[in-house]
């Protein structure tokens, strides 16, 4: 009896590690394929890293965003293809960027201004660890986008509520603020 007991318990146990296993890569699954979906329609960009940061997982849009192929980005260093890349201007934004990897902490937000043959673009970058099993780090993950198009449209916006728009001439509010400025100053 005890026997015949522990036999259905363990075809039991047997059955539900099965399912969970089929449930499992059904999930996956899924998951790769929104993973695709998102690459195929959004404008972002999806990265992978290493443990050493460099690139594992290359979207077509991230190398679209550099101008070259997909092979001339994988193995590269994300944090020294940034460097490469990054505008005097955005050099601080890249120190705190390496100094919350180091302390494997998450990112987001980090505005970047970046050199590329076609031109200076800027991206926003946010990314997080990845830790498997029991407290491995394995690497980041991340999304990146480029803002260049709403960045330079806050930037016209921001210019023409102090200038004229026919003249480009200081307006009233640009004489104002500077008057404060010097009363002040």
């Amino acid at each position: 009896a005890f026997l015949s007991f522990l036999t259905v318990q363990l075809a039991r146990l047997i059955t539900k590690r099965v399912i969970d296993q089929i449930e499992l890569e059904r999930e996956r699954g899924l998951t790769a394929q929104l993973l695709k979906d998102f690459e195929a329609n959004a404008d972002d960009w999806l990265w992978e890293t290493d443990a050493a940061f460099n690139l594992v997982h290359i979207s077509d849009r991230l190398a679209d965003a550099f101008g070259c192929a997909r092979s001339h980005l994988q193995g590269e260093n994300f944090l020294r293809l940034l460097d490469r890349h990054v505008a005097a201007s955005s050099r601080p934004t890249l120190a705190k960027l390496r100094e919350k990897i180091g302390a494997g902490e998450a990112f987001r937000d980090a505005l970047l201004r970046i050199h590329l043959a076609s031109g200076d673009r800027w991206w926003r970058l946010g990314g997080k660890p990845v830790v498997v099993g029991a407290d491995v780090f394995s690497g980041y993950r991340g999304v990146g986008s480029d803002i260049t198009e709403k960045r330079e449209a806050d930037e016209r916006v921001a210019h023409l509520a102090t200038h004229d728009a026919l003249t480009n001439l200081p307006n009233r509010v640009a004489f104002q603020t500077r008057l404060e400025e010097a009363v002040v100053g």
